[in-house]
C-alpha cells in the first residue's frame, strides 16, 4: 500500500479519557494529546465520573487546542468502564483510543496508534513506568507491557484499559467494558472477550504511555487490594474456559513468602512494593469468600 492509500486508510479517532477528580493530572495528559502531530481526523472525549474537584473546568480549558472536544457527563455510576463506555457512546470516530486522565501520552502516540487501527481491530500501546515516577515510586514495580503483551494469569493476553485501541464495530460486539463489574480487571475482563469474539490483541510499541504510580502507600494499598478482588470474579467467570487457578499450596506459599520477606525490608520502596503485593493477597481473599471459589 503507497503512502497516499494508507493515509486514506487511517480511521477517525476518539481518544476517550475517564475522568474523576483529576484536575492535578489531567493537564499533563491533555497537554500531551494538543501536541501531537498527526493529520487524521480526531476528536478528545473527556467523561467525568463525578468529580468534586476542577476536572471539568480544567478538561474545558482544552476546548480550543483541540481539533474536536467533548467534555460528557459520566457521573450516573461510580467507575472507569461505565466512564469509558459514556465516552464511547458519544465519541464520533470509527476507531477509539482509551487513555487514563493521570497519564501522559508520548510524542507520536496518535500517529501510531492510528496506522495500527488501520491493519488490526485490536491494539495496545507500550508502556512507560520511569517517566512519571521519580524516586522511592519508581523503585516499587515496573509496568508489565513495556515491552510485550503478557498473559500471567495464565488465561489469554491482556493489557491495561488505558492503553487500549479498538475499533467501534468490535467495541460494540462485545458490548463495551463490563460497568457491573466488582473490584478491578475489567480491562483484562474486556481484552479477553474481545479475543474470544475472534480479534487477535496486536502490540503497537511506538505507540508509548507513561504511566503513573500511586504515590502514598495508602493508595497503592487500595490499588493492590481493589486489583486482587478482581481475579478471583475472573476466575468465577472464565475458569470453564480454561483459566486455571494457581492452586491452594502455590496461594499458601506465597503468603509465606511474604510473611518471610517482611522483617528483611529496609527502605520505603521496598515496604510499598511489600503492602501492594499484601494488599492483593488480601483483596483475593476477600474475592475468594463472596464468589465461593480458591483462587488465593
Amino acid at each position: 500500500m503507497d503512502g497516499n492509500r494508507a493515509h486514506l486508510a487511517l480511521p477517525a479517532i476518539s481518544v476517550v479519557i475517564p475522568c474523576r477528580n483529576a484536575a492535578a493530572t489531567l493537564p499533563d495528559q491533555l497537554e500531551a494529546l494538543a501536541k501531537q502531530e498527526y493529520d487524521g481526523a480526531w476528536e478528545v472525549v473527556v467523561a467525568d465520573n463525578g468529580s468534586t474537584d476542577d476536572s471539568r473546568a480544567v478538561a474545558a480549558g482544552f476546548r480550543d487546542r483541540l481539533p474536536r472536544f467533548t467534555l460528557v457527563d459520566a457521573a450516573a455510576c461510580r467507575g472507569q468502564a461505565y466512564a469509558r463506555n459514556v465516552g464511547a457512546r458519544v465519541a464520533t470516530g470509527r476507531a477509539l483510543c482509551f487513555v487514563d486522565a493521570d497519564d501522559v501520552v508520548a510524542p507520536g502516540y496518535l500517529g501510531a496508534m492510528a496506522a495500527a487501527l488501520a491493519e488490526h481491530d485490536f491494539v495496545s500501546a507500550s508502556f512507560d513506568s520511569a517517566s512519571l515516577n521519580p524516586g522511592w515510586v519508581g523503585q516499587t514495580r515496573r509496568a508489565y507491557q513495556e515491552h510485550e503483551i503478557p498473559d500471567s494469569l495464565g488465561f489469554l493476553p491482556f493489557v491495561g484499559g488505558g492503553g487500549l485501541g479498538i475499533r467501534r464495530e468490535l467495541f460494540t460486539s462485545i458490548g463495551g467494558f463490563d460497568d457491573t463489574w466488582w473490584g478491578a480487571g475489567e480491562d483484562i475482563d474486556f481484552c479477553w472477550r474481545a479475543q474470544r469474539h475472534g480479534a487477535q490483541l496486536h502490540f503497537v510499541p511506538e505507540a508509548s504511555v507513561a504511566i503513573r504510580w500511586r504515590a502514598s502507600l495508602r493508595d497503592l494499598y487500595r490499588q493492590g487490594r481493589n486489583y486482587g478482588r478482581g481475579e478471583p470474579y475472573l476466575f468465577m467467570k472464565y475458569r470453564g474456559d480454561g483459566m486455571a487457578s494457581p492452586g491452594l499450596k502455590a496461594g499458601l506459599d506465597e503468603w509465606w513468602a511474604l510473611l518471610q520477606r517482611l522483617p528483611r525490608l529496609r527502605t520505603r520502596a521496598q515496604f510499598a512494593n511489600w503492602l501492594r503485593r499484601a494488599a492483593r493477597k488480601f483483596g483475593r481473599l476477600e474475592a475468594c469468600v463472596r464468589f465461593r471459589v480458591v483462587y488465593l
